[in-house]
């Protein structure tokens, strides 16, 4: 699979902006803004970065910010940004884009590079299976 588009083809478009609005942290504390799944690994970012749960996001330096929208592996931490595009969750309307890296094709470039008379397994994939029969039949 892409390793880029998690397999899916697409890729979110969501920005930081609307994942901040979509979690509410003008009104909401970091911990309560948080996707539950997302929680545990927050704890040891407060714990790491030595901020209170309580806080809002915005009341957080910018080092601890960007380690909470983008993560801190070293420590356990997915981030947030990582972690909504990997479950394709975002606004309503959020658009998503063709995956850079694949272009739509949902295989990584190794598997890109396999062919069968010229044809690469996606390309294969979207023939039916008529087509196929003939395009294997004729090699």
């Amino acid at each position: 699979m892409c390793l880029r588009c998690l397999g899916t083809g697409s890729i979110s478009t969501l920005t930081e902006e609307q994942a901040l609005v979509e979690r509410h942290f003008e009104r909401y504390s970091i911990i309560r803004g948080t996707p539950g799944k997302l929680k545990d690994g927050v704890r040891r970012l407060a714990k790491a970065y030595h901020f209170d749960l309580d806080c809002s996001y915005y009341h957080l330096n910018h080092e601890t910010q960007q380690a909470y929208l983008h993560g801190d592996l070293s420590i356990g931490y997915e981030g947030l940004m990582p972690f909504l595009r990997r479950i394709q969750l975002g606004t309503d309307g959020t658009a998503k884009a063709i995956c850079t890296s694949c272009h739509g094709a949902r295989i990584g470039g190794e598997a890109r590079q396999v062919t069968i008379a010229g044809l690469d397994i996606s390309a294969l994939a979207e023939k039916t299976l008529k087509e196929q029969s003939r395009f294997l039949g004729g090699i």
